[in-house]
């Protein structure tokens, strides 16, 4: 008897997308990650709007001014099928469409996609039923440039762009029920919404200072093509993560790393600076091992690894706390895919707040890079491979070590002078307070940490501080 094809439930293809928990940060990611790449022109613009627009109803909306857009009907189709991608780049799933239903997955959602430029007129209107763990849709054609559905929708109609809307309300159906919305209705529904939203502020505090720290993953489309990114008329700004202070040559080396799959088994390699493969350990005072056998035959994935030191921040010659706090939020792994930071890891070193590391994957099809990284459909998600960043862990110490020691902040000092500035501060006592400004902590000759005031010379007494343990570890 022949094998038959597995069937594939609807229902549960849809809670599979449900419980992916987009935020509203990570739902603009989503989009962003989807036409980036595609949209070249000099004169492309993306707003988002965020708005609560009833305390129950809740819409996202993504305008783009001068967008390609989808060139026929059936890329339209294609796009708002479930799991459909093209695979190549940032945009590695194909859920990233449907991302605005989870942020309030156990409501309802109507969303209308429109499109008016030089492709064509087209649009796409889509319900989701959270009673019914369901998703329904129907694609066409815009008529006369205003007509969806018997619906004058010319007031929404972005001319040479598109415009996305999603609402989403407390779902009242029965899940016994199938849903009775004819498409002309749900398109009535989106517009009042729509016009109500005309008049309500886009969501603010936490939700604002989200997305504008996506500044951060897309600063080569915001700095270097200047592409427009806004929320609401507040403009997205580039933000440099690898920045050095202006008068500071910035220091970096760079690995190239691989893996190669064979005969079930997993080799894990690194060029050394000739060139040469060598096999790549997970040991920080020699990542770099002992030259690689060959591989014929074996599955082989590549991926650049380069590790920064962006020095000290350079503030008439001091660096105060909240200047290290700040320069250690983005002390971290960073995973770029083609221009985009997709998402970061933490690795665990303390002290070196100027450190940062980046690996840069090429995703040229299919998401050829699953040795380094296990991608999730909510790219934020994703998680870089025990393994990879067991090694990178390793390579970040040995590489500070060779290549970067004395330009990290971590100041030696010895007993001698940790006594003598004690001596200068507190005189022949046994106990004091904690100097760092707003502590005051009492402290014994016996417990203790010094800070370095100045950024100057570690050795002169002058320049040195003592602190209490608990201040310290404020500031690795």
């Amino acid at each position: 008897m022949s094998l038959t094809s597995v069937d594939i439930s609807a229902v549960g293809i849809v809670r599979n997308i449900t419980s992916l928990n987009y935020t509203h940060q990570t739902a603009v990611k989503e989009y962003l990650n989807n036409v980036l790449e595609k949209n070249v022109r000099p004169d492309y613009s993306i707003k988002f709007n965020l708005k609560d627009i009833n305390r129950n109803t809740f819409m996202f909306e993504c305008v783009e001014q001068n967008a390609c857009g989808f060139t026929t009907l059936d890329e339209v189709r294609s796009a708002f099928m479930i799991a459909e991608s093209e695979r190549v780049g940032a945009n590695n799933m194909g859920y990233g469409i449907y991302s605005p239903i989870t942020i309030n997955k156990d409501h309802e959602a109507y969303g209308l996609f429109i499109q008016n430029n030089a492709n064509g007129s087209f649009y796409s209107i889509v319900y989701f039923g959270s009673a019914h763990s369901k998703i329904w849709k129907r694609q066409g054609e815009i008529l006369d440039d205003r007509w969806v559905e018997g619906q004058d929708v010319s007031a929404m109609i972005v001319r040479g762009g598109t415009r996305s809307v999603w609402i989403t309300k407390p779902d009242n159906s029965d899940a016994g029920d199938d849903v009775l919305l004819d498409a002309d209705q749900m398109v009535r529904i989106i517009l009042k919404f729509f016009r109500k939203s005309l008049t309500v502020p886009n969501k603010e505090d936490d939700t604002e200072a989200d997305i504008m720290e996506l500044g951060k993953y897309y600063n080569y489309y915001l700095a270097d093509r200047e592409t427009s990114i806004s929320y609401g008329d507040k403009p997205l700004l580039p933000i440099d993560i690898l920045q050095e202070d202006v008068d500071r040559a910035p220091k970096q080396h760079e690995y190239q790393i691989s893996v190669m799959s064979y005969d079930g088994k997993k080799s894990y390699r690194i060029e050394d600076e000739e060139g040469s493969a060598r096999n790549f350990t997970k040991n920080a005072s020699n990542p770099i091992g002992e030259i690689a056998i060959r591989r014929n035959h074996a599955r082989h994935q590549l991926a650049t690894v380069t590790i920064h030191d962006i020095d000290l921040p350079n503030e008439e010659g001091r660096l105060p706390s909240d200047a290290k706090r700040s320069r250690k939020l983005d002390r971290k792994v960073w995973v770029k895919i083609g221009e985009t930071y997709i998402f970061c890891e933490d690795f665990p070193l303390n002290g070196y707040p100027n450190i940062r590391v980046v690996i840069e994957l090429n995703n040229t099809g299919n998401n050829d890079f699953d040795d380094f990284i296990s991608p999730d459909a909510n790219k934020s998600n994703s998680k870089i491979n025990n393994e990879i960043k067991d090694r990178i862990n390793g390579l970040i110490k040995y590489t500070i070590k060779q290549y970067f020691r004395g330009s990290t902040g971590r100041v030696q000092i010895s007993d001698t002078l940790k006594h003598e500035a004690w001596e200068a501060w507190f005189g022949n006592k046994c106990r004091g307070e904690c100097s760092a400004i707003g502590c005051g902590q009492e402290m014994t000759a016996w417990k203790y940490g010094i800070e370095r005031k100045l950024q100057g010379a570690g050795d002169v007494v002058d320049n040195l501080r003592p602190i209490c343990k608990l201040c310290i570890k404020k500031q690795e």
